[in-house]
């Protein structure tokens, strides 16, 4: 038996790309190699839509997959403004609708929310996806102000979405114990409440958890999250990212059978034991990327393998996702 439960298989992120589309010498290989890890991403920070051009013509190039994005008009109140960008890999990810930007009666936001719906292409399931990038400002009392208006927001996007479940993601400039989320506490969570996402000037060191997401927990099964440690996935220097790629670590969470994988590397490949598909582990075949539980059982019970690309043969490993294990690395045949 190698079907497994038709569920949704997702990897979404939030990144804020410190000044993407500045001329600020940004790494675009690594900046696209970090987006490649996931399905579905959500950019704060935008400064130049035509960055996004470049991101997705990289993307392209590198993965051989086809990349879509959906960008947001410029927002703020001066002459420094941002854009927000939602970026999704075709094979998985379809745009269902487009929400926009919120209304903001009050004008309480220096930059207003963005919002779409997506779906996932092989099962049809939506979600609703909002970001947001809280004002710094001068005082913490100017991001309170922000913080104390995202439950307004969270209703206005539930009567938007209906039944579809809801997730904001974003850079909030505030840490999620702070007294200002008593409002929107009373209607979501936060999925991360320990760690750090932003890169210190003190080399290798990481402070406040800024970037978040939040959801209802009964509205959708989440598999796993984190923060995407790009320093040590891509083997580049902490001072080297924080200025050529950004000072914001990526988060994330997964939905179904599915994790998130560092991208490949020879150097990373070759400092790893392949998982071998038809000795290992149920437990070890979950090291490999888009294998979770049930796929490893799977691949278990359809023994032996002659090559990788027969994967394609269990429920959910469409041909790009087998594309992405053979790319990886690590999944090999006899050792």
């Amino acid at each position: 038996m190698l079907a497994a439960p038709a569920v949704a298989d997702l990897r979404l992120a939030s990144w804020n790309i410190r000044h993407l589309g500045w001329d600020n010498g940004k790494d675009m290989q690594a900046v696209a190699s970090v987006t490649a890890a996931f399905d579905l991403i959500a950019i704060q920070e935008l400064m130049d839509p035509n960055a996004v051009d470049t991101l997705l013509s990289t993307l392209e190039v590198n993965t051989g997959e086809s990349w879509r994005a959906l960008t947001s008009r410029a927002f703020g109140r001066s002459s420094y403004q941002e854009h927000y960008t939602f970026v999704w890999r075709s094979s998985e990810v379809v745009l269902a609708g487009r929400i926009g930007a919120y209304p903001d009666p009050g004008d309480r936001f220096a930059r207003d929310p963005f919002a779409a719906r997506f779906r996932d292409r092989e099962t049809g399931e939506e979600l609703l996806l909002a970001t947001v990038h809280i004002v710094y400002g001068d005082t913490v009392g100017e991001r309170v102000l922000e913080i104390t208006t995202l439950d307004n927001y969270w209703t206005w996007l539930d009567d938007k979405g209906g039944e579809v479940p809801l997730i904001l993601v974003g850079d909030f400039n505030l840490a999620p114990d702070h007294a200002s989320w008593d409002e929107l506490n009373a209607l979501a969570d936060p999925l991360l409440e320990e760690g750090a996402t932003t890169l210190s000037t003190n080399d290798g060191e990481y402070a406040n958890l800024y970037d978040n997401l939040w959801l209802e927990p009964s509205e959708l099964t989440v598999t796993s999250s984190g923060i995407f440690l790009v320093p040590d996935c891509l083997g580049l220097e902490h001072a080297y990212v924080r200025e050529r790629v950004s000072d914001h670590l990526p988060v994330y969470l997964t939905v179904g059978d599915t994790r998130v994988g560092c991208p490949a590397n020879d150097a990373g490949v070759a400092a790893r034991q392949c998982v071998d598909l038809n000795e290992a582990s149920a437990e070890a075949l979950t090291g490999i990327i888009h294998i979770g539980p049930a796929r490893a059982r799977a691949i278990v019970e359809g023994r032996p393998w002659a090559e990788i690309e027969a994967l394609q043969r269990i429920s959910g490993l469409s041909a790009a996702r087998v594309a992405d294990i053979r790319a990886e690395g690590l999944a090999c045949i006899d050792g």
